[in-house]
């Protein structure tokens, strides 16, 4: 039997803004982070989340793993076939081991089933980031507790970033303890004051930084 794994909007990130206002301090506070296992960017929505870490991966040469969750794989069979769907994308395996995620059993062992499967995936040396975007849409406690055990499967190669809206999960506290995540914020993600002049003077907008300020104070 011959598997395909299709290639979806979900499995794809957004395409970049034409115009990015370079964010220099903001892509070394990425780069520090991606010494810990995991990074988990909490913020609002519209405050750059995504945007900022598909510019931290162009600049570091990351290749994507992209899941864009959404509330229809807030189970946990929905959600680790999504899971292998994107690692097979992006590192291609046998069939028969790609085949796995269509049987019937998954339905009803996805943890377990996916366990095998990262105990016989081939892993190259390439370096990726595995990110799930828009988590705060898995509210699912068995999808919470099971997570902490596959994410420590994947190999060092791998950086997993987790996007949200929310609070970490308190399952994740093991992992928080060990010293294994690191946390980028909203503040963290906020135009600065002079980068808000910067952004302006390159369209012959030179603004004081008191203006700076107030548009700071308004976004």
């Amino acid at each position: 039997m011959k598997v395909q794994i299709l290639q979806t909007d979900k499995l794809v990130p957004i395409k970049l803004p034409e115009i990015c206002a370079p964010r220099l301090e903001l892509l070394k506070r990425f780069d520090k982070a991606s010494n810990k296992r995991i990074i988990y960017v909490k913020a609002p929505g519209g405050c750059g989340k995504t945007v900022s870490t598909l510019l931290w991966m162009q600049k570091s040469g990351y290749t994507p793993i992209w899941l864009g969750l959404d509330e229809y794989d807030n189970t946990p069979s929905a959600f680790y076939r999504f899971f292998c769907s994107a690692l097979f994308s992006a590192i291609p395996q046998k069939e028969s081991l790609s085949a796995v995620i269509m049987e019937p059993a998954f339905n009803d062992s996805p943890v377990e089933y996916t366990i095998d499967i990262l105990s016989r995936f081939s892993f190259d040396d390439g370096r990726y980031a595995l990110v799930l975007d828009d988590f705060y849409f898995i509210t699912n406690e068995e999808i919470q507790k099971s997570m902490i055990y596959i994410l420590k499967r994947l190999p060092l190669s791998i950086t997993v970033i987790i996007l949200s809206r929310n609070e970490l999960p308190r399952f994740f506290a093991p992992l928080d303890k060990d010293g294994k995540i690191e946390f980028i914020t909203a503040s963290e993600l906020a135009f600065k004051s002079d980068e808000i002049r910067w952004f302006f003077s390159g369209y012959g907008r030179f603004i004081t930084e008191e203006e700076a300020d107030q548009i700071y104070s308004l976004t």
